[in-house]
């Protein structure tokens, strides 16, 4: 956080020193002239400090005496925690008010904003019959929210229904259906307006896009048992009308059936003729939605109830891809664009904008993008310059962060839970937290990651189940992202300790008074960035075994191979393992490693080194600010993908054809 150091050749000594802490030197002005007449004409901002009992004949040990009326170190972290603490109970609070406007019985029976449910789908026609398992999520939000989150062409469809002028002042909801253990077939997406009844909107899967215009109402606004209503309009070039009634079924349900006719004018004369007859019947529970239903269309019966378990992980791959780059330099530019495609509708643009998160790739060569309508997009090439949309995951309230673990996605959201997802759509888990986590999860060892929260929790699950390993608790909220093998798992936090556990049993190991705002498994040693130094600590023990001065923001603490690479906005750090600076690179705001490569990112361009740190190649790049840099490129098995500064277009750097 702050230094007592500054750039070389500053201060007397080859050094600047400041009686307050300083950040970042590279703000600091420049020292006004005596002559230039200034109120502090001749005072420069970096002198040397009066002798002391740590500075003798012009050399100075560090760190030097501080004037006795120096700036509470706790001070600026107890701001940081009451900022903490804001923002985290607005996020809560927020989602708990959901997306619901005026409260009526109808909406009752809507499950929250992020609800899941299991379903085994069986369809019969004579005498064969197909089952399968499928699970379904829900976005209950504002309309233009809604709408972002669905392919250009189904919501064009909707919006033309219910008004492009009016999304920003109704509710929608959307389920998204997705089949378990079968790769790429589409999902089966439901749209509802939600204002006051509950009116189905839009109906697509793999097989038809039916569009209700005016809607079909499957709850009115004040549903009761006993109630009956009626819907007619146009689904496309057919009329539709549905008749349906509401009976008591068990406690906090009501089961709903009737038909719904589709039919098309044809003579002259206009002659309606009926084209199909649905019997349909759906139970209802308060909270839950829709909990089983049954269509009987002709010959076909089709039913959906309640699954006793959740999705299988048999099979599931939770280890990374080993990735070796071929020579950047031989690599070339590619320009991608990324399309929406509804299975029926059709391909068209990406509706809504990115979300301001890193995107991860999986083990499977997917692109999971995160949406500024928080949900997660599942993307693959589709053709030699674009890439097309699979599948949509949301996991309720606000993306806080994702990562990947081979196959599996996690997600931290404003719910207070973290979300482990195949990346075939398929929702594995939800762990409730003590409170958000505003940093990924790490990774301990194949089969199990760490998360920790803004309340000091930390804990192990198990990345296919979500089962919790252990569980601890610290005094105080985190200062800086969890650090963690599969040795230990480290926490930082705000009251100036740093504590290690034991990644297999939770045991706490040993504690060490290091404040940090950054940390880094480096071979035996955890290395902190602690006020103005770099700390390495014994990875057993918590023993200090260097400690090296650091000046400039840190924006990056990454191994790389025997080095460790500390990147700050005045340089880079190549530091060994006995905290020797071995080489000086430009200033990098992050770092990427894949094998022998290391990608060093700027604001507007990429510099890729080898294992000895010579430039390999130099690439531009959108220019970008500071804090946009670590959200800008994914790595890939090719290269590297670098991601327009606002749109969903990207570029490639690759060893691709």
């Amino acid at each position: 956080m702050s230094t007592w150091g500054g750039p070389p050749g500053a201060g007397g000594d080859g050094e600047r020193w400041s009686p307050y802490p300083v950040q970042d030197w590279s703000t600091m002005p420049a020292p006004e002239q005596p002559s230039e007449g200034g109120p502090y004409g001749g005072v420069d901002p970096g002198w040397d400090p009066p002798a002391g009992p740590n500075v003798q004949s012009g050399t100075r040990t560090h760190p030097p005496d501080l004037p006795s009326r120096h700036r509470p170190r706790w001070l600026p972290l107890l701001v940081v925690s009451l900022v903490t603490v804001l923002v985290a109970g607005a996020l809560f609070v927020a989602d708990q008010g959901g997306a619901g406007g005026g409260r009526t019985t109808a909406s009752g029976y809507l499950p929250d904003d992020g609800a899941v449910s299991y379903r085994v789908q069986t369809t019969t026609t004579g005498d064969r019959t197909v089952t399968g398992k499928l699970v379904e999520e829900s976005s209950r939000r504002t309309g233009d929210l809604v709408h972002n989150g669905l392919d250009f062409t189904l919501g064009a469809k909707v919006g033309g229904v219910v008004g492009f002028d009016r999304l920003d002042r109704i509710r929608l909801w959307r389920t998204t259906g997705t089949k378990i253990g079968s790769m790429g077939e589409p999902q089966r997406v439901r749209v509802y307006q939600v204002d006051q009844a509950v009116t189905l909107i839009a109906d697509s899967d793999a097989a038809a896009a039916d569009v209700y215009t005016p809607g079909l109402v499957e709850l009115p606004a004040d549903v009761s048992a006993g109630a009956s209503w009626s819907s007619e309009g146009k689904v496309g070039p057919r009329a539709y009308r549905s008749d349906l009634r509401a009976e008591a079924a068990e406690p906090g349900c009501l089961r709903v059936s009737g038909t719904i006719v589709e039919s098309v004018t044809s003579g002259p004369r206009g002659t309606p003729r009926q084209v199909t007859k649905r019997e349909v019947a759906k139970l209802w529970c308060q909270g839950r939605g829709i909990v089983s239903e049954e269509t009987v269309d002709g010959a076909t019966r089709t039913t959906s109830v309640a699954a006793s378990s959740g999705a299988p992980t048999v099979g599931v791959q939770t280890v990374d891809e080993t990735w070796e780059w071929t020579d950047p330099t031989t690599w070339r530019r590619r320009d991608f664009e990324l399309r929406s495609a509804d299975p029926t509708l059709g391909p068209g643009q990406m509706t809504g904008s990115p979300g301001l998160l890193p995107s991860v790739v999986t083990a499977s060569g997917l692109l999971i993008r995160p949406t500024s309508s928080d949900d997660l997009v599942a993307t693959t090439p589709r053709t030699i310059d674009s890439w097309t949309t699979l599948w949509r995951m949301h996991p309720g309230g606000t993306v806080l962060s994702l990562a990947g673990f081979g196959k599996v996605v996690v997600v931290t959201t404003s719910r207070r839970e973290a979300v482990g997802y195949t990346d075939t759509g398929v929702r594995l888990w939800t762990v409730a937290l003590d409170d958000v986590a505003f940093r990924p999860a790490i990774r301990v060892d194949d089969r199990r990651v760490a998360i920790g929260d803004v309340a000091g929790g930390v804990r192990v699950v198990d990345v296919l189940t979500g089962a919790e390993i252990w569980h601890a608790q610290i005094a105080e909220q985190l200062s800086a992202p969890l650090v963690a093998d599969s040795r230990v798992v480290v926490a930082l936090d705000q009251g100036g300790t740093t504590t290690a556990f034991a990644a297999d049993s939770g045991e706490r190991l040993w504690t060490s008074e290091v404040s940090g705002t950054l940390g880094a498994v480096f071979g035996d040693l955890v290395v902190v960035r602690h006020e103005g130094t770099l700390d390495a600590l014994d990875i057993t023990s918590g023993r200090h075994r260097w400690l090296l001065p650091q000046t400039g923001t840190l924006d990056a603490l990454q191994p790389f191979g025997d080095l460790l690479l500390a990147a700050t906005r005045l340089d880079t750090l190549a530091i060994d393992k006995h905290g020797v600076v071995q080489q000086r690179l430009p200033a990098y705001a992050a770092v990427t490693v894949v094998g022998d490569t290391m990608v060093g990112w700027g604001t507007s361009s990429a510099e890729f080194r080898d294992r000895e740190l010579s430039l390999r190649r130099r690439v531009d790049t959108p220019k970008r600010t500071l804090a946009s840099v670590a959200y800008m490129a994914a790595p890939y098995r090719h290269g590297v993908i670098v991601f327009d500064v606002a749109g969903w277009a990207f570029t490639t750097w690759s060893s691709e054809p």
